[in-house]
């Protein structure tokens, strides 16, 4: 298979002013996480856990999902930088982005 990188840093910040302050968000949060952006889409808070040092986010669903697999993406403190101020107040239930 076909390896796939990273968009070079460069290329990602400079598109900063382009875009919504939750769109850039979400960008900062997978790019922190290493998370796919269809896993970005639908964190909500009921799929965290932020009880330790390292918050943990576990998709309701994933690629492998079928396969039994699970999935576990690590949100350090960068990555919660973003996502703590969409936690106050929201529905455990509601998904934390929305860029319209």
């Amino acid at each position: 298979g076909r390896t796939v990188k990273p968009v070079p840093p460069a290329h990602v910040d400079g598109i900063r002013e382009h875009v919504s302050s939750v769109v850039w968000a979400m960008i900062q949060v997978q790019r922190y996480s290493a998370a796919r952006a269809g896993e970005i889409c639908m964190m909500r808070p009921m799929d965290l856990d932020v009880t330790g040092k390292v918050w943990l986010y576990r998709p309701h669903t994933h690629k492998n999902a079928k396969r039994g697999h699970d999935r576990v993406i690590y949100l350090g403190r960068k990555a919660q930088a973003f996502v703590a101020p969409l936690l106050a107040g929201r529905a455990l239930d509601a998904y934390l982005f929305d860029p319209r």
